[in-house]
């Protein structure tokens, strides 16, 4: 980041000079007991040796679906930073925060979908389900989440808890959006239904393609 923009954002109500100025000094001191940052004539950054969280996640959900390396593997087995339910910065508002701690959402999303569908090809049921209902906390209205809940209920046999939550999810949108679930989402469930030649399950059915 530029030593400009960095003494903006630090001394916005001091004059450019001042905040160079003040900028100049705390970089001195920050840098008499530690050294995190590297400042160059025109830049300031992190030293290249200082652990960030975000960057763990980053390559922790860059490196899940590659069981072939042992970080990979090691992902799978255990979900890793993925899990952690932290925002990025959630105090601050600053437009490109905004913008980072989205792409942040959006990845950890997919990661934890992933991850889900891993776990319950293993048949780590109640793993993937933790894991599946992450995806759908971070936006209930993801259809692709309640895709993969209603997927792993199926897998193991609990029919009743796919119909309960597409039920759930169908009146969510429906109130939220004016929306009905895709057909995607209708036909799986629909299919289950019929499979296991329910009344009752078909009933419901015939109800929620209304």
């Amino acid at each position: 980041m530029t030593r400009r923009r960095v003494a903006g954002y630090l001394w916005s109500e001091a004059t450019e000079r001042r905040a160079q100025g003040s900028l100049r000094t705390a970089l001195w001191r920050l840098n008499q007991d530690t050294n995190v940052l590297c400042a160059g004539p025109n830049v300031v950054g992190l030293a290249p040796d200082v652990w960030v969280d975000v960057d763990a996640v980053m390559s922790e959900i860059r490196a899940l679906t590659r069981t072939d390396t042992p970080i990979g593997a090691t992902l799978c087995m255990s979900g890793g930073r993925v899990l952690e339910r932290r925002d990025l910065l959630p105090e601050w508002d600053e437009d490109w925060v905004v913008l980072e701690r989205e792409r942040l959402r959006q990845l950890r999303m997919h990661a934890l979908e992933e991850l889900a569908t891993l776990w319950a090809g293993e048949g780590r049921w109640r793993e993937a389900l933790d894991a599946a209902l992450q995806a759908v906390s971070l936006e209930p209205l993801r259809e692709s989440a309640h895709r993969v809940v209603i997927g792993i209920h199926l897998r193991e046999g609990n029919l009743i808890e796919a119909v309960r939550h597409f039920d759930a999810y169908r009146l969510l949108v429906r109130r939220e959006m004016g929306i009905a679930p895709t057909s995607r989402l209708t036909e799986l469930i629909s299919a289950a239904c019929t499979e296991n030649s329910i009344p009752e399950m078909r009933a419901h059915r015939s109800m929620t393609n209304r």
